[in-house]
């Protein structure tokens, strides 16, 4: 019996561990980070939309200057509300949200006719992106490619169906 149950918690861990070690310290982490809030769950998912729509609509991640201070007063919410329901229903930190809305808004530019071609930093200081720097690390780490690799693709791309 204990070889059974030793072989079996080594070549199948998931039976005894449904959890990887991560997952638990995640989950520990954010209950206890928000044992004491005074959000409920009605209210987050209410956030949440809001907070979905607002950045859809109004594209406040386009100012470079966007901190969740701000953002918060915009959509009328505290801020640690905001910042609970950021960490909670989208499973990211405040930064890494915004930039998110950013790689997409690039994408949507680098695409966009035009009489000429802009630089990728000019469409990336349109996005929202103050540093150059920045906006290359987070669109690698959030797209895997390099911006310039990904603007000769589309561009590519755009000219392959305009033949």
């Amino acid at each position: 019996l204990m070889y059974t149950i030793s072989y079996r918690s080594i070549s199948q861990p998931q039976i005894f561990f449904p959890y990887s070690p991560a997952e638990l310290k995640g989950s520990v982490v954010a209950k206890e980070k928000y044992s004491s809030s005074s959000l409920d769950q009605e209210n987050a998912e209410r956030i949440r939309q809001k907070l979905n729509g607002y950045m859809k609509d109004k594209k406040p991640y386009l100012d470079p200057n966007l901190s969740l201070e701000t953002l918060s007063r915009q959509l009328g919410e505290s801020r640690y509300h905001v910042s609970q329901v950021i960490n909670d229903k989208f499973k990211v930190k405040f930064n890494d949200f915004v930039n998110q809305y950013r790689v997409e808004e690039f994408k949507l530019l680098i695409v966009k006719p035009g009489r000429r071609k802009p630089t990728v930093e000019s469409i990336a200081q349109r996005s929202g992106f103050n540093s150059k720097t920045s906006f290359h690390t987070v669109f690698k780490k959030i797209t895997g490619k390099t911006p310039s690799k990904f603007y000769r693709e589309m561009m590519a791309e755009v000219n392959k169906e305009g033949e």
